[in-house]
Formats: C-alpha cells, sequence, structure tokens
C-alpha cells in the first residue's frame, strides 16, 4: 500500500539530477489526525545539481493530501484574508486593465476569488477537494477538478485565457509541476501575470524550521531556484516581495 502511493523522482523537471541532502526516516501526512496508527512515508530532502531547486524524492500522490473531504478552509484565517485583500489591491493598482481576468489555482472555499469578484474581476476558482462547494455556494465561479495540461486545453478550447493566475502555495504542494506550469502557460494572455505563494527556503533556514519538510511540501524553492525553473518554460520572474508573515514570497 506504502510502495503503491509512492512517487518516486530520479531527476528535477529541469533535467537535472537529485541529489541526497538529509533524510526525515519515515513520517505520517500531517494533516491526518488520528490517534490510531496512520501509514509513514520515508521523507527524503534532496537538492537538484542542476537549478538547486529542494524537494522531495519519495512523495505520496495528490489526493492522500488533499482527499475529497479535505477541511481545511481559507476563510477561517483572518490574516489570509487580509493578505488576499491586500494582493487584490495591488494588481488593481499596479494594472489598468478594464474587466480583468483572474484564475486560482487551488482556490478552498473561494476566499481569494471573491475577494476579486468584489473589486470587479471575472474570477474562477479550481479546486478538486469539496471545499469547492463552499465557494459555489457564495456564488464564486467555481471548477471543482483538478487542475493540470488536461483542464488548462479544456478551458484554452473554450476561450479562456486570463490576464492573472494565481496560486497561493499549490506550487510547492502538487507532484504534477510540470503539467501546472504548462498549463499556466498555455491560459495566459501575452502580457499576463502569474502570481505565487510560496515558502521562501532561506527564512525557512534561517529559523531552523526543520518541522516544515513533510509530505504536504513537495519542492522548497528559493528565488534563485524558481527562476530557473521558470526559464526552463521560457516565463521570466519580474517581480519579488515578502508577504506579511515573512515567511513567504
Amino acid at each position: 500500500m506504502i510502495k503503491k502511493n509512492l512517487i518516486i523522482k530520479k531527476n528535477c523537471l529541469c533535467g537535472g539530477k537529485l541529489k541526497k541532502r538529509i533524510s526525515f526516516n519515515k513520517l505520517p501526512i500531517i494533516n491526518h489526525f488520528k490517534k490510531i496508527k496512520t501509514a509513514k512515508y520515508p521523507t527524503v530532502i534532496t537538492q537538484c545539481s542542476k537549478c538547486l531547486l529542494i524537494q522531495l524524492k519519495y512523495s505520496v500522490k495528490d489526493e492522500l493530501i488533499f482527499p475529497k473531504n479535505y477541511s481545511y478552509l481559507n476563510g477561517d484565517s483572518k490574516e489570509k484574508n487580509d493578505g488576499y485583500k491586500l494582493l487584490i489591491s495591488k494588481i488593481k493598482n499596479k494594472n489598468k486593465i478594464k474587466k480583468p481576468t483572474i484564475l486560482d489555482i487551488g482556490g478552498n472555499d473561494g476566499s481569494l476569488m471573491g475577494i476579486a469578484k468584489q473589486n470587479g474581476f471575472e474570477v474562477l476558482n479550481i479546486e478538486p477537494t469539496d471545499t469547492a462547494k463552499i465557494a459555489k455556494k457564495n456564488k464564486i465561479k467555481t471548477s471543482q477538478v483538478k487542475f493540470n495540461l488536461v483542464e488548462a486545453k479544456n478551458l484554452y478550447q473554450k476561450g479562456n485565457k486570463f490576464d492573472f493566475i494565481v496560486s497561493t502555495n499549490f506550487f510547492a504542494h502538487t507532484n504534477n509541476l510540470e503539467e501546472v506550469i504548462k498549463g499556466t502557460k498555455l491560459i495566459l494572455k501575452k502580457n499576463g501575470t502569474i502570481i505565487l505563494e510560496i515558502q521562501y527556503l532561506y527564512n525557512l533556514l534561517k529559523k531552523n524550521g526543520f518541522d516544515s519538510f513533510h509530505q504536504d511540501h513537495k519542492y522548497y524553492y528559493s528565488l534563485n531556484s524558481l527562476t530557473k525553473i521558470f526559464k526552463v518554460f521560457d516565463l521570466n520572474i519580474y517581480d519579488a516581495e515578502f508577504v506579511k508573515n515573512n515567511q513567504e514570497i
């Protein structure tokens, strides 16, 4: 069962080989709040020899991290929603598009897209778990699907392209990073912008955040490694900043 659920990476998506750095032995999935014995998985931290991206060598399938009954809701966090309001405000101030289109990948209960909608954006929330039902109930346009290249092609064929595509930490959580980047690029307008929130490796190490290394996080980015990864797909980073909690960029 454990082997069936494991994905083993030999190379980085940039083509570089992975070098073992640290092993935390076997750890359970952190969101499984069970007192009974639960499955544990090898948690081995590697670094790409080419782009230097830190990542897991063995990772569990996405569905184990984000099951249909996933319980975490963005709307329960005041700090997170304050951050969303600030993000939408910055987008509006820096861009003068009359009716901007925006997509949130892994948008959970639609909290971010709800704020965007209130500010005149045409929105789409993509979320595979049942938290999507909350977004739909709140009249946020939502597709309860897993975002991948197939879904991106479906959107593209229907004429959907976006001025802004947002991902709040989803890029650290998915096993299908190559598909997600290719799909994102496909449905991004020519002068569009991808906005990512990621846990920043430098601060993680500086604060001895060893407890952040677990199966939920597949990738641990520095600005340098993220820049190199995006160049593989002919995408360029033109702006970066720390958010309020000084842990993510």
